[in-house]
């Protein structure tokens, strides 16, 4: 339920859609706990590891497959990145509704799953923010490395 003024309350007909691009870098920390912390408990998260490298979706016959090894290496380090991630969701009482790696330009595989999926917030650090910010069509919030509420 959420409150509109006069105070009546009001159902909520459709979760929130929250779209938390990773990089695996330390940054990200930042984007989850601001996102963690201005979501509603509701919300569905997706969490995306964009993998900088040649589109894989645009160009399929264009990007050779990675060997075995180099593949389970790309799994394993995805893998990480998201249980990562889901212990800094946990921890605020929230799980990802789905975790998907795409490789590509980061800000295009960013804004083409925030398409699919219908996202109407993506949460992302500052940097990569440039070229998602200017194409986005839904809202886009930056948080700055390090920033998190102070109680």
């Amino acid at each position: 339920m959420m409150r509109v003024a006069g105070g009546d309350a009001v159902p909520r007909t459709k979760l929130l859609r929250i779209l938390i691009p990773l990089s695996g870098s330390e940054s990200d920390a930042s984007a989850l706990r601001v996102a963690a912390e201005m979501a509603p408990r509701d919300a569905q998260i997706f969490l995306l590891h964009a993998r900088p490298g040649p589109d894989e979706e645009q160009y399929p016959d264009l990007t050779p497959g990675p060997s075995e090894a180099e593949g389970v290496k790309r799994r394993l380090k995805s893998e990480s990145i998201f249980a990562r991630a889901n212990a800094i969701l946990a921890s605020r009482g929230l799980t990802s509704a789905d975790q998907v790696t795409i490789k590509g330009k980061p800000a295009e595989a960013i804004l083409r799953y925030a398409n699919h999926i219908g996202a109407e917030l993506i949460v992302l650090t500052a940097g990569g923010a440039g070229q998602v910010l200017d194409r986005a069509t839904c809202a886009v919030l930056v948080a700055r490395s390090g920033m998190e509420r102070k109680n």
